[in-house]
């Protein structure tokens, strides 16, 4: 059965965010042998659950382990949907029926239980456009994590990429057009990333890979200790050129959210927030200043994020300038 051109721009943003999270330190899952919790046999990756198998193409390894947990592994899907259409609740109940099942399995190898494979998954759904209510509602309340795009001015080119080639595939049924197996698609849209090269008879990919070219990295900045937020540089330099601790502000316009390095004019990263964090700061329709502020001082005071590079693992620390903070505090109130 042909792919959905749903199915096919999801797939493309899948491996798009897998590529760029490689700075971040997100490595995507690609040896398959060896491993029980993984069927050798089956589609890309298919992982087994306590209940059943399951299919999951965008599968990421973290570089950076953790104390007091059993290994981690990143759950990635993505919705790159046209329009105004939002992601929907049964999008976020399958997420967590898969990571729940994924989670319970485990199977001692010949040498007993420390020898086992036992992970715990991580759910992160990545989306051009909104998501419902609903599902944010239910995916803060089980730990799967939502992270929108639409507010982040330095993605546009990539997500406005996708869109062409949504066209390019977008057809009336029965007109015939372009085929596609979607995992060849995949491996092919994976390769063109890792290699700058577009392979001959995909030119349609000529505009996406040029486009992750200019941004090719991408951070998961923690704020507030809970809320993911996912940055896209200006330009890889950004990444590549970080302190360990950024003295920041951060700015929002029509397009969205801004981190600029302090007296500088030169934005660093941009950013979409969660809706269920703005939503702890409004009271009316939207953000005013005040509540802005407030959701700076306050949730993004300090935001942490795993940088990766040739093989070096270090935090940095992005620090909101308090004195300019205070500074506009101070102007407001007057």
């Amino acid at each position: 059965m042909a792919p959905t051109v749903n199915q096919i721009t999801g797939a493309i943003l899948e491996e798009v965010v897998l590529y760029v999270l490689g700075a971040a330190g997100f490595h995507p899952l690609e040896n398959l042998k060896g491993d029980p919790t993984i069927d050798p046999n089956g589609p890309p990756v298919t992982i087994r659950g306590r209940g059943t198998m399951h299919q999951i193409d965008a599968v990421a390894d973290p570089a950076v382990g953790y104390a007091f947990s059993n290994p981690f592994r990143l759950l990635v899907e993505a919705k790159a949907y046209s329009g105004h259409r939002r992601v929907g609740l049964a999008v976020v109940r399958n997420a967590v029926g898969t990571a729940k099942d994924v989670s319970e399995f485990w199977r001692p190898s010949n040498r007993g239980t420390a020898g086992s494979k036992r992970y715990h998954y991580r759910y992160a759904i990545f989306a051009t456009t909104e998501f419902t209510k609903g599902a944010q509602e239910y995916a803060f309340a089980q730990d799967v994590y939502l992270l929108p795009l639409r507010r982040s001015a330095f993605i546009r080119p990539v997500i406005t990429a996708i869109e062409k080639i949504r066209s390019y595939y977008d057809r009336t049924p029965g007109t015939g057009g372009p085929e596609v197996v979607l995992a060849d698609y995949r491996r092919a849209v994976r390769e063109a990333l890792r290699t700058g090269q577009v392979p001959e008879g995909l030119e349609e990919l000529d505009d996406l890979v040029r486009a992750v070219q200019r941004v090719r990295h991408g951070l998961v900045a923690v704020a507030d200790r809970q809320f993911p937020i996912f940055l896209v540089p200006r330009t890889p330099q950004v990444v590549e050129g970080l302190d360990a601790i950024e003295t920041v502000r951060i700015f929002r316009d029509d397009e969205g959210w801004y981190m600029r390095r302090k007296n500088s004019n030169e934005d660093l990263f941009s950013f979409d927030l969660p809706d269920e964090l703005i939503e702890l700061y409004t009271t009316g329709r939207g953000l005013d200043p005040h509540q802005a502020l407030d959701l700076k001082a306050e949730r993004l005071a300090v935001l942490q994020a795993i940088v990766v590079l040739r093989n070096s693992v270090r935090l940095v620390q992005f620090k909101l300038d308090e004195d300019w903070i205070n500074a506009l505090r101070g102007r407001r109130q007057g």
